[in-house]
C-alpha cells in the first residue's frame, strides 16, 4: 500500500481540484492507498506524489483527472512489483 500526497496552492483556490483528484483516486484505488494527504501550499503549486515519486506537477503537465488517475495506477502497479 502506498502513500499519496496532493500539494495544492491555497491562494490560487486549487482546493476543489485537490478534492476532485482525491475523490477520483479513492474511488479507483481506495484499497491500495494507505494514506491520501492534502497538503496546503502556495506559489501556484499543484503536485501529486506517490511515495517519493512526483507523478504530476502542474508546472509541466496539463491538469486532467483521468491522466492523473492513470499515472497513479501505473505507479501503484510498479510499487506492487518492487
Amino acid at each position: 500500500m502506498s502513500e499519496v500526497e496532493i500539494e495544492y496552492c491555497v491562494p490560487c483556490r486549487y482546493l476543489p481540484m485537490a478534492e476532485e483528484t482525491s475523490h477520483a483516486l479513492l474511488e479507483s484505488f481506495g484499497q491500495r492507498i494507505r494514506i491520501l494527504a492534502l497538503r496546503p501550499g502556495h506559489g501556484g503549486v499543484f503536485r501529486l506524489r506517490v511515495g517519493e515519486d512526483v507523478v504530476f506537477d502542474a508546472r509541466h503537465d496539463q491538469y486532467d483527472v483521468a491522466e492523473i488517475v492513470r499515472r497513479v495506477g501505473a505507479r501503484l502497479d510498479t510499487a506492487a512489483v518492487e
